[in-house]
């Protein structure tokens, strides 16, 4: 996991994790070579539910996934969302800005 941001419950809605992590995986070229390729995953915990949003083979470093990741758990990204906004950054547009609850705690976990 990179990091983890808690959202207390409110009266509107209960209280729920975000979780965001760097993935990793093998990008064929080839039937006899493959290179790594690192992506994000968002994963919304809550109560009663669980939802997911995965994007791979976005960048050829960790280093380059570990931003993201940062950027996304900065503005409380929620699963929902990084579809979208990993179209908007393949079509050049800068990364935008996601309104978080005013409670909202994160914690990087270490690598």
């Amino acid at each position: 996991m990179y990091a983890t941001k808690k959202v207390e419950a409110t009266e509107e809605h209960d209280a729920f994790a975000l979780e965001y992590y760097v993935t990793e995986d093998e990008m064929p070229l080839g039937e006899r070579m493959s290179v790594l390729s690192y992506g994000v995953e968002i994963i919304m915990r809550g109560r009663l539910q669980i939802e997911a949003s995965r994007a791979s083979f976005l960048f050829s470093s960790k280093a380059q996934a570990e931003d993201f990741a940062a950027i996304l758990a900065k503005d409380a990204t929620f699963p929902v969302s990084l579809a979208g906004i990993v179209e908007d950054i393949m079509a050049g547009q800068d990364i935008p800005q996601t309104v978080c609850e005013p409670k909202v705690q994160c914690f990087t976990a270490s690598a």
